[in-house]
């Protein structure tokens, strides 16, 4: 039985348009590959011709292209398989190139902008109110994906991964989310699970308030090296996890806009300094942390 359905996966390479980028040359980073519209185009000649529905004039107006190869079962098994990855590749390239507060956005399965239009009527006269909302410039992708860490973030989604890889991974999809969220409570929220997803090694209980305060002071020992700056940074998670702790309790908060940018800068930077601090990048499991930072607290 094993060995008939293992027969029937074959390897099939899925691809989906891109929004809100440009590309001038094709990138592969492991099993994902960045096609500029041309390069799709000539991928896909093989399959042009007198009985094919496509031909170059199909795909002319089209955006880049990204493929992810999958084994799969059928054509509907390697779409759902795909999908999950190609929003996780989107999650990563936001959290890699974007900000709250810039209006690009990287699309692959949503996209971050829409055109509202408004009326308003005001006793005898109508106003119409045009908004452009999210993405409203496009987005070099060619330097974005040159860099290495995006690079190291899209190579963790094909390899088996440490607990501490997954980690990393995971914190930047979740920090990605948050970008297309917005400067939201839930965009706040996702950031914050980013930060927690990277340092809460006490996996299986609750947030407690010494578990924030281990987290505050994670933070604070990574992100810098001298005793001023580290207790500012304390003092400014103790200030996010108040806000967190409104929120999931069903208070009426408005997250202020320097918590939303300092948690999404936290999150950008711990990422940043797991995948590239050489005694960080040394770390397996929740051991390794939490022993690391134990020497760093007695040091």
């Amino acid at each position: 039985m094993g060995k008939d359905n293992e027969s029937k996966i074959s390897e099939m390479e899925v691809f989906h348009e891109m929004q809100g980028v440009t590309l001038s040359r094709i990138k592969k980073i492991g099993d994902v590959t960045f096609y500029p519209t041309k390069s799709f185009i000539k991928r896909m000649e093989p399959f042009f011709g007198p009985s094919s529905i496509y031909d170059a004039d199909s795909f002319k107006d089209d955006g880049p292209y990204v493929s992810v190869t999958i084994k799969a079962q059928s054509v509907d098994d390697a779409k759902q398989k795909a999908t999950k990855l190609f929003n996780d590749i989107q999650s990563i390239l936001r959290f890699a190139s974007c900000t709250f507060s810039n209006p690009e956005d990287v699309g692959i399965t949503n996209f971050n902008a829409s055109f509202d239009i408004c009326y308003v009527i005001n006793g005898t006269t109508v106003s119409k109110c045009n908004e452009n909302k999210g993405a409203l410039v496009l987005k070099d992708l060619d330097p974005v994906l040159i860099h290495k860490p995006t690079e190291k973030l899209l190579e963790l989604l094909f390899k088996n991964k440490t607990n501490v890889e997954e980690r990393i991974l995971n914190a930047a999809i979740l920090g990605g989310r948050a970008i297309y969220d917005g400067m939201t409570e839930m965009g706040f929220l996702q950031c914050m699970l980013s930060i927690e997803s990277l340092l809460n090694t006490e996996n299986d209980k609750l947030l407690s308030p010494s578990i924030t305060n281990q987290i505050a002071q994670k933070t604070a020992f990574i992100v810098y090296d001298n005793v001023d700056n580290r207790l500012a940074c304390d003092k400014r998670m103790r200030d996010l996890y108040n806000t967190r702790s409104k929120i999931a309790h069903g208070n009426k908060c408005v997250v202020p806009h320097d918590q939303l940018i300092n948690a999404l800068n936290i999150s950008k930077t711990l990422v940043s300094q797991f995948l590239n601090n050489e005694d960080l990048q040394k770390m397996k499991t929740c051991d390794d942390l939490n022993n690391h930072f134990k020497k760093l607290t007695y040091a």
